[in-house]
């Protein structure tokens, strides 16, 4: 019967991370079980959040997480091309990051750019830098960090102490006790039992809870309804939140430099509650959305362009819930979108604003004509009623999602995690992944994740050190469920 020292469930980029940290020592043996077959990353959109979102986090209960915890961890998952050797950037992390020459954007990128200026957003080359807002060359991130990023891996890749499993479709924790004894999952075909001393969850924000729920964790009304017995009542699945977003569509104007990555703007509404950079929009060019897996777009047959726009701010929350103990059957997920009376308001002023930016004339001539998501002709000029109409179909989830697992404080009665990612209630389980945050970051959330899975594994290793006899951790026989 074999035993690893932590099973590490879903290989993104909290997961990669979080393995590439415990392993750094060289005397871990650490088994990643993902569902997929293949662990190629394309590029993706590079936003860091503003550091003081962090602030926030500190403030909530997750002590340890302060804008001065975090930062090195963003320095240290990143290489930035253009900014590295800058004190808030890194220049040596597994994920590349750099925004198109001046020499590549194209007509759609300038006539994004030439409207922003027009309308106030002032000119700011790295978004990234901390607090920074204004219109900018939108940062690509790509992962180069060996086999994470280009083996296709089958049964078993191995590299340094990692063992890397694709296929494999986690089913629920094994419980000895109250400590988790492993995981048992689904692989070719099979049921099998991955046995560990400690099980580390980084399947996302939806895999992450229903894998708990599935092992017991959980509201015991949702538990029951799908067939599990509850054995931990946890507001597990809770609190769930999404970007919205919302598409305008160029179909009819030709694109020069279909290659560039595209422009970002980051803005504040300066409303109430809101902090700073809680909206933003960018474009998007045909070639580049093929392999734009995240923030998945809808976007009308022959698009040639698009122009998104987010509530980079969220206030709604939603909850995910399973609905049957089935692995297999995917959970329910109700985002909840534009619920709170703050995200309604600001899709209004998102239509405003994305409005006039397309009307200006460089931006509407590289455009073309433009259209919504579902094709039909751009409204301009609704009223408020009709923008929350409209509002309610217009507005999609924006493809990733967080805060299902909360972190906070014993005290609060909506964690699902402690300040060291730990589950409530049981042990040997801790979840590290964006289900985590308090509340959705505003910005792209990948390199937020990767960062997530940084600092989890220096928090699990300064665990491990305050032990001066660690006990090596053998399941029993009789493990439960």
């Amino acid at each position: 019967m074999e035993t690893w020292d932590f099973v590490i469930v879903g290989a993104g980029a909290a997961g990669r991370a979080l393995a590439a940290g415990l392993a750094a020592g060289g005397k871990k043996r650490i088994l990643v079980l993902e569902s997929g077959h293949g662990a190629a990353h394309p590029s993706r959109r590079g936003i860091r959040p503003h550091i003081l979102e962090f602030d926030h986090w500190s403030a909530v209960g997750c002590s340890g997480w302060a804008p001065e915890d975090v930062l090195p961890h963003f320095k240290c998952v990143e290489a930035d091309a253009e900014f590295g050797q800058l004190p808030p950037h890194g220049s040596k992390g597994p994920i590349k990051v750099s925004r198109t020459p001046e020499a590549d954007w194209s007509n759609v990128d300038w006539g994004f750019r030439s409207a922003a200026l027009e309308e106030g957003h002032p000119w700011a080359p790295n978004h990234n830098a901390p607090g920074v807002l204004g219109v900018s060359p939108l940062a690509r991130g790509k992962e180069d960090s060996g086999p994470w990023a280009r083996t296709l891996f089958g049964d078993e890749q191995r590299h340094g102490g990692i063992s890397l499993r694709g296929g494999v479709l986690v089913d629920r924790i094994l419980w000895d006790g109250n400590r988790a004894a492993g995981v048992i999952a689904r692989h070719g075909g099979h049921s099998q039992s991955f046995f560990a001393g400690e099980v580390l969850l980084c399947a996302g924000a939806v895999g992450s809870p229903a894998v708990l729920q599935r092992s017991g964790i959980g509201p015991p009304e949702v538990l029951r309804r799908a067939g599990v017995v509850p054995l931990i009542d946890s507001p597990v699945g809770i609190g769930l939140q999404t970007h919205p977003r919302v598409v305008v569509a160029s179909g009819s104007a030709e694109i020069s430099g279909s290659r560039s990555f595209g422009m970002l703007a980051r803005w504040n509404t300066g409303l109430e509650a809101t902090g700073s950079g809680d909206m933003m929009a960018w474009t998007v060019n045909r070639q580049q959305s093929i392999s734009d897996r995240d923030w998945r777009l809808g976007a009308p047959p022959g698009f040639r362009a698009l122009v998104v726009g987010a509530l980079a701010q969220v206030f709604s929350r939603g909850r995910t819930a399973i609905g049957s103990a089935d692995p297999g059957v995917k959970p329910v997920l109700e985002p909840a979108l534009l619920s709170h009376p703050l995200d309604r308001i600001r899709s209004r002023l998102m239509y405003r604003h994305l409005s006039n930016l397309i009307s200006r004339p460089e931006f509407r001539d590289a455009l073309g004509a433009v259209t919504d998501e579902s094709g039909r002709p751009w409204r301009f000029g609704m009223t408020d009623i009709e923008v929350d109409g409209w509002a309610e179909t217009a507005f999609q989830p924006a493809g990733h999602h967080s805060s299902s697992c909360r972190m906070g404080g014993p005290s609060d009665p909506a964690a699902v995690v402690d300040p060291q990612c730990r589950v409530y209630g049981v042990k040997g389980v801790r979840v590290v992944d964006a289900s985590i945050f308090p509340t959705m970051v505003r910005a792209d959330p990948w390199l937020t994740e990767a960062v997530v899975g940084s600092r989890a594994a220096r928090l699990i290793a300064a665990s491990e050190e305050k032990v001066s006899n660690p006990l090596v951790f053998t399941p029993t026989t009789e493990i439960l469920r």
